[in-house]
C-alpha cells in the first residue's frame, strides 16, 4: 500500500492570490485541502489518508530526497505510469515514498522542468492533451493505481 502526499509547491506561475503568497503561508488552504482529502479517503474506503502539507517553494519540494516524477505538459516519451513504477523501484525499502509534481494552471516553465531533472526527478507525460491542474492530479493518481495494481 502506498500514499501520495499532497505538497503544494509554488513556482513561476504563482500569483498574488496563490497559497504560497498568503500571510499564513497557505496553512488555512492546506487545512481545507486536508479536510477534502480525508472526506475523499473515507468515501473511497481507504485505510490511509494522504498527508496534505503547507505550500512550499518548488526548489524546497525538489530537495526532499525522495524519488520524484515531474509531470510536464511538454514532456515527450516517458509515460507517467512507467516513470511512477521506476520511482517506486528506486527506493525498495520505502516503496510508497514517491513525490509526484503536477503543475499549476499555466504549467511548469522549461526552467522548472530542467531544475526538476537536475534534482533527479523523472520528467513524464500524462498524455498528448493539456489537462487542468486538478484534472492532472486525479489522472496521475489513477494511473499510479493502475501502475501498481491497486
Amino acid at each position: 500500500m502506498w500514499s501520495l502526499p499532497a505538497i503544494p509547491a509554488t513556482g513561476h506561475a504563482a500569483h498574488a492570490g496563490s497559497p504560497g503568497k498568503r500571510r499564513d503561508g497557505g496553512a488555512r488552504r492546506a487545512e481545507h485541502w486536508a479536510r477534502i482529502v480525508a472526506e475523499a479517503a473515507e468515501w473511497s474506503s481507504r485505510t490511509r489518508v494522504p498527508l496534505v502539507h503547507v505550500p512550499q517553494t518548488l526548489d524546497r519540494a525538489l530537495a526532499a530526497g525522495e524519488p520524484m516524477v515531474f509531470c510536464w505538459e511538454e514532456a515527450r516519451g516517458l509515460p507517467f505510469g512507467t516513470a511512477f513504477r521506476r520511482a517506486r523501484a528506486a527506493q525498495p525499502a520505502q516503496p510508497g515514498a514517491v513525490r509526484v509534481f503536477v503543475g499549476p494552471e499555466g504549467g511548469f516553465s522549461r526552467d522548472e522542468a530542467e531544475r526538476a531533472a537536475a534534482a533527479g526527478a523523472q520528467i513524464a507525460t500524462l498524455g498528448a492533451r493539456t489537462l487542468r491542474s486538478e484534472t492532472a492530479a486525479v489522472a496521475a493518481v489513477a494511473i499510479a493505481l493502475l501502475a501498481t495494481d491497486e
